[in-house]
């Protein structure tokens, strides 16, 4: 590029550029002297406050103390700069500036801080305490709070002057340092002193003294009486505090008493504590940080620990950055009527910023503005802004000081760069054409390309730098070209002109990717680049911006592919890794370009270590561990894993435990031997193994009640109740000599609880109880030491009734919270008898031991949600069901892990089909943490015996939650909505949903004809298709069991009536009737549900009511009476007559022997007809035949038609005559004889002749009183 300069004028006479000019600059900036580099104010000794400028000529020094400044005596001199005491005294303490000027102005150092120790005696108070054994007792040292600094040292000495050294009962604070007596024991009666310690340095030698104050005496009485607890109270806790960053030591102190005496644990709440650089100290009431890191910031929390009790209290360390710069202003030509922004920035801590012009604070304005982020705008320099301007930046720990000559000038445009003859852009890139150039005021730019005017401010494609420079974006060849700038003020113009090519950029075609890699691993980066052929390339490799030159490193390029690979990898590895790609760019050198990549190096974490236990009881124990390295992938979680007595399987005590978490209580058994240890996880893996920590639990009575605890009625004895519960396992039972108690009652008002005493065997048959009483049952454990704190939950059984015998099936267990589980499943078939109707479903689940499971009873249902479950737990789950008589087998068990959460099921599922067969289900979606992606719609259409078919699946493309299915064919579907989420499918939910769709049309009118007792005849309307055949169908009404058919095939089309039979008695039906055509099935009709008829009730026959009873022995008596009366008329009738019987006339005819009826031949007597099988009975006699009235002699029965003949002497005609038809007679089966007859006895009114009785069956069944005559009976009253 060609350099064409124009010189309007000479520019000497109006300003000159300021190179060379050296304004003052502080190289040695005054120190502090605070802390143990306080000073004593001791009037001796001399205090020297250094600060040291260079720059031109004569340099002079000032200070100023608190802002003021200071005038020099005797005592205060200046020597070189430096500021001297000659003995300090209190008013000397404060800050303190150097300022040091020249001919060019005045910087300013930053500011020291001077402290004055002040040292008072101790307080005079002397205290007495009386206190208990094992209280506390607190003695204070009275320091006063005045003191500055703190002792150096406190400790205390009792009577006889030994020194009291600290324990786990004897606690020292730190910044009090009084004397705590956490427990207090008889031995430590006595009187103490508080004793401290200040060091005094001298400034200039650096030597130290010692400065010692003692307090009085102070007393404390710990008596003969002894408190077996207190309280615990944090009597120090740890106080925040404000820690530099790269401090040596902060110490957090927590002091707690109470007896038993407590542990103390501490721990980072948002994080691990700070791997090998944190230690306990002072038994543990100390936590000190080393070497404090940004990291370390953070709230800690310590817990004491005592018993069953602890307490808790937590402070915050604030890590502070000293401020340090990272812009710091230095000397600058800036030219006149131009504004100017000084940049001025340090890191640090909550830093602010001040600006001084020659010594002088500067306050915003509108000519002076003092940025936010430090900088400084000067608007509208003029030749009076030339001056030194210093840069304060600080926060509450630290400042700093930076000065700088600002020089405004007044010259013509003068290039400050040699500027390029020939300049490569990089295509698709930004690139600069280089014009820089100086003058004041600032020169006006224009450019050239080709001889063109570029237009800067038209396109985005341009940006005019203050220094002259252009930058052209989006680099395209079309850019190549001469180009050539201007600069133009009011003292004159400078012009430059150079080429421009465009080549194609280096770039990373595959740039190095973030790698993890487990140690010891080799590894391998890479990365490929494109460059432009004219140009060369170097390929190397950095590590953390250095050269990577390690011997375990081998480079390997092929082309403008590089490759590095590192053997045996390690932790220190660790890095972010750089491939430079530098090209040689003619005129400018090589300029790099890279890409970088962070490369990890890890591994499990270490075992945790300083694994340890206290504060153990018969139930529970605290498990105290230290964090092992991270090994470069953070901390995930902490576990902890126990084995007991001989078991050998780790179990989990405890998972997913914070890692900001250092112990953990954990919940024990009685009676038992533990082992623990604790395990670290991070992404890697799970670390090695802690120490193994072993112990054993003392004996207590058993905790809990025996898991499982069911019972149920025994078939076949209705007086007894089986008992089944799962024993308490050993790690349960808390003692030796486990046994149970049985308790029963019954639930008859004011019935008491009995009890039995049973062993371990885990079933009992419970024997001599009422029938059909309902007992209620309670089953606690015990052991050597007693009664269990538990009784199982109260279950009821009824004597006589008897269990189900099928279990729950499709168990299906769903984690719907992080500590909550959805149960669904099938439920049992309907039973046929009211003594098994289902009550409802007992469910059962655990972790580890079943033997302490827990039981919860539902109603009749079909899902159940569980709550209050611990995450990150396998738990077990089994149901059964249970009615009157008890309970039902159990079904499978099924187990699911407590951590991912799956959706619940949705709801208000819903179809409609507004056009025929395109049905659109609808449902809204569940609540659920993490968002549901997908729904699954499951469908089938149940056949003609309501049983469902094969299932067709759906997906939705997202989360809507709408679906439409086509080309339904009518029927009844069950449709299944299930909603997913990252963690998977969750619960699902159905409908049952008719659907008109493709088929024939459904009946209508579907009504009941007539009703019976097992049949019922029903009739209906088809309503289009004439092809369409018919199937009814029914099912018991209190079932949801399949629909039955009522005929093995299809009713013809035709058919619009129909009798169902075989039905029971006085039994509510569910019925109803499709249609089929095609092999597709209708909708189902209107649904019907219909009783049976019922078998009448018996009812008491008169003749065994009282009254009837009291009728016929009165009546049997008047017989009798009347019967003696004519006995002795008839004995006076044979004495008149001379004879026995009254005899005819001789004279007189006697009556003819009626002929046998025609269907009674005399060879053979017919047996009375059955009872029709409805048992109802037919009379076929004519009551009209005869006059009641008149039926008063065996003469006029023997003429009646159908009826037995009799002889003369009133028997029946050949009935006694035959003695193998009487035997026939006395044999027959009276209860198959007369059908439902439900007895026949001997009637004292039967007639009696020649020595035998004529016995009359008397039925109890309803409609045949004794009275009436009825042909198909045998006999009659």
């Amino acid at each position: 590029m060609k350099v064409i300069l124009t010189i309007a004028m000479i520019a000497i006479c109006y300003g000159h550029i300021a190179y060379g000019i050296r304004a003052p600059t502080i190289t040695i900036h005054p120190t502090d002297f605070i802390n143990d580099r306080a000073i004593s104010r001791d009037g001796s000794g001399d205090v020297v406050i250094p600060c040291l400028a260079t720059g031109d000529g004569t340099i002079t020094y000032s200070w100023r103390h608190n802002g003021a400044a200071i005038q020099l005596d005797n005592r205060i001199k200046l020597v070189d700069g430096n500021l001297t005491f000659t003995g300090v005294i209190l008013n000397d303490a404060g800050t303190y500036i150097c300022l040091a000027a020249n001919q060019y102005g005045t910087s300013m150092s930053r500011e020291a801080t001077l402290q004055i120790r002040l040292l008072e005696y101790l307080g005079g108070v002397s205290e007495t305490f009386t206190k208990d054994i094992n209280d506390n007792a607190r003695l204070r040292c009275q320091i006063s709070p005045k003191n500055s600094p703190r002792p150096n040292r406190i400790y205390w000495t009792a009577a006889d002057g030994n020194t009291v050294a600290e324990s786990t009962h004897i606690a020292l604070t730190v910044y009090d340092g009084d004397l705590v007596f956490i427990a207090g024991w008889p031995n430590n009666t006595g009187s103490y002193q508080c004793h401290t310690i200040f060091n005094s340095i001298d400034s200039n030698t650096g030597s130290s003294s010692e400065i010692r104050y003692t307090g009085n005496s102070q007393y404390v009485n710990f008596t003969t009486t002894t408190t077996t607890s207190v309280a615990l109270k944090i009597e120090v806790g740890p106080n925040s505090t404000e820690a530099v960053l790269g401090q040596a030591r902060v110490v957090l102190e927590c002091v707690v008493t109470g007896y038993p005496l407590p542990s103390i644990r501490w721990q980072k709440k948002s994080g691990t504590l700070p791997i090998n650089r944190y230690a306990f100290e002072k038994f543990n009431r100390h936590l000190v940080l080393k070497q404090i890191q940004s990291t370390d910031a953070g709230e800690y929390q310590c817990t004491a620990i005592s018993g069953s009790s602890q307490v808790t209290a937590s402070a915050t360390i604030r890590v502070t950055t000293a401020s340090q710069w990272t812009t710091a202003i230095t000397d600058t030509n800036q030219p006149v009527d131009s504004d100017f922004l000084w940049p001025c920035s340090a890191s640090g801590s909550n830093i602010k910023y001040r600006w001084y012009m020659n010594g002088q604070l500067i306050s915003s304005n509108t000519k002076y503005v003092v940025n936010a982020n430090g900088s400084l705008t000067i608007r509208k320099l003029a030749s009076s802004d030339t001056k030194v301007y210093t840069c304060v930046a600080y926060n509450n720990i630290s400042n700093i000081a930076s000065s700088g000559y600002l020089n405004v000038t007044i010259a013509a445009p003068a290039f400050t760069l040699t500027p390029y003859t020939r300049t490569t852009l990089f295509q698709g890139q930004t690139s600069t054409i280089r014009c820089t150039v100086t003058g004041g005021p600032r020169p006006v730019m224009t450019y050239n390309k080709n001889g063109a005017f570029v237009d800067t401010l038209l396109y985005s494609k341009y940006t005019v730098q203050l220094n002259g420079n252009l930058i052209i974006h989006n680099v395209q060849p079309s850019d190549a070209g001469v180009y050539e700038c201007t600069a133009i003020n009011s003292h004159g113009s400078a012009k430059a002109s150079g080429e421009a090519i465009v080549v194609i950029a280096t770039t990373f075609t595959t740039p190095v990717a973030t790698t993890s890699v487990r140690r010891p691993k080799s590894f391998s980066l890479s990365c490929t680049v494109q460059k432009a052929t004219s140009l060369s390339v170097a390929l190397y490799w950095q590590r953390n911006n250095v050269n990577v030159s390690t011997s375990r490193a081998t480079v390997t390029t092929n082309g403008l592919t590089t490759t590095l690979t590192y053997a045996n990898s390690t932790l220190a590895d660790t890095g972010t890794f750089s491939c430079v790609a530098a090209t040689d760019v003619p005129f400018v050198g090589y300029v790099p370009k890279s890409s970088s990549a962070v490369l990890t190096v890890n591994d499990v974490p270490d075992a945790p270590f300083n694994t340890g236990y206290s504060q153990l009881t018969e139930s529970s124990v605290v498990i105290s561990w230290q964090p092992g390295n991270p090994n470069n992938s953070p901390l995930l979680r902490f576990t902890i894993l126990y084995q007991v007595n001989t078991i050998t399987a780790w179990r989990i005590a405890e998972d997913y435990i914070p890692v900001s978490t250092t112990f953990r209580r954990v919940t024990l058994s009685p009676f038992n031997s533990y082992r623990f240890k604790v395990i670290a996880v991070n992404a890697v893996g799970t670390s090695p193994d802690s120490s193994i920590l072993s112990f054993a639990t003392a004996g207590a009575v058993p905790y809990f009640a025996p898991g499982e605890f069911r019972a149920s009625g025994v078939p076949g004895d209705p007086t007894a109740i089986n008992i089944r519960f799962t024993p308490l396992s050993r790690e349960q039972q808390n003692d030796a000599g486990i046994s149970y108690r049985l308790y029963f009652r019954s639930t008859v008002a004011s019935s008491v609880w009995l009890f039995r005493d049973i062993d371990s065997s885990g079933s009992y048959r419970l024997t001599g109880l009422t029938t059909t009483t309902t007992y209620e049952l309670q089953l606690q454990p015990r052991n050597n030491k007693g009664f269990g704190r538990e009784r199982t939950a109260i279950i009821t059984v009824t004597t006589g009734s008897l269990p189900p015998t099928t279990s729950p099936t499709n168990v299906q267990a769903y984690v719907i919270g992080t500590d909550s589980v959805k149960l669904t499943w099938t439920k049992i078939a309907t039973p046929t008898t009211r003594a098994t109707v289902v009550v409802g479903y007992r469910i059962t689940f655990w972790t580890y031991d079943n033997s302490i499971a827990n039981t919860t009873s539902y109603g009749d249902i079909d899902k159940a949600t569980i709550v209050g479950l611990s995450p990150y737990f396998t738990y077990n789950f089994k149901l059964n069901a249970y009615t009157q008589g008890g309970d039902g087998p159990y079904s499978s068990t099924v187990s699911i892990y407590i951590n991912n959460v799956v959706p619940d099921a949705v709801s208000n599922l819903r179809t409609s089909e507004t056009v025929k067969s395109r049905v659109v289900v609808q449902w809204d979606a569940p609540t659920v943490a993490s968002p549901i992606t997908q729904y699954k719609i499951n469908y089938t259409m149940l056949n003609s015996a309501g049983v469902a078919g094969t299932y067709t699946v759906n997906y939705t493309v997202g989360a809507e939650t709408t679906f439409t299915l086509f080309n339904m064919n009518a029927g009844v579907y069950i449709i299944i909505v299930t909603a997913k989420n990252a963690n998977g499918f969750g619960v699902p939910a159905q409908i049952r949903s008719p659907v008109n769709g493709l088929g024939p049309s459904a009946p209508t009118n579907f009504t009941v004809v007539t009703i019976r007792q097992t049949s019922i005849d029903f009739k209906w309307t088809a309503v289009t298709d004439a092809t369409a055949e018919f199937i009814i169908q029914y099912r018991n009404a209190t079932s949801q069991d399949v629909f039955l058919n009522a005929s093995s095939n299809p009713l013809a089309s035709s058919v619009r009536t129909y009798t169902v039979t075989g039905l029971t008695a006085s039994t509510s039906y569910s019925c109803q009737v499709l249609a089929i055509s095609n092999n597709l099935l209708s909708l189902p009709s209107n649904q019907l549900t219909v009783t049976t008829s019922s078998i009448t009730a018996p009812q008491t026959p008169f003749y065994q009511e009282v009254w009837f009873i009291a009728l016929v022995s009165a009546t049997g008596v008047l017989l009798v009476f009347l019967i003696l009366v004519f006995f002795v008329r008839g004995e006076k009738r044979k004495n008149k007559n001379g004879g026995r019987y009254f005899a005819h006339p001789e004279n007189e005819k006697k009556p003819a022997v009626p002929p046998l009826p025609v269907d009674e031949p005399d060879e053979e007597v017919k047996r009375p007809p059955l009872p029709e099988e409805n048992h109802q009975t037919e009379d076929n006699f004519r009551h009209s035949d005869v006059e009641v009235d008149s039926l008063d002699s065996m003469d006029q029965y023997a003429d009646l038609p159908h009826l037995s003949k009799f002889n003369e002497d009133g028997s029946f005609i050949n009935a006694y005559g035959d003695g193998g038809l009487r035997s026939k007679r006395n044999s027959t089966d009276t209860t198959s004889f007369m059908g439902n007859y439900s007895e026949a006895r001997f009637d004292a009114n039967a007639s009696y002749h020649a020595g035998s009785y004529a016995p009359t069956l008397r039925s109890s069944y309803p409609g045949s009183p004794a009275n009436t005559i009825n042909p198909n009976q045998s006999a009659f009253s």
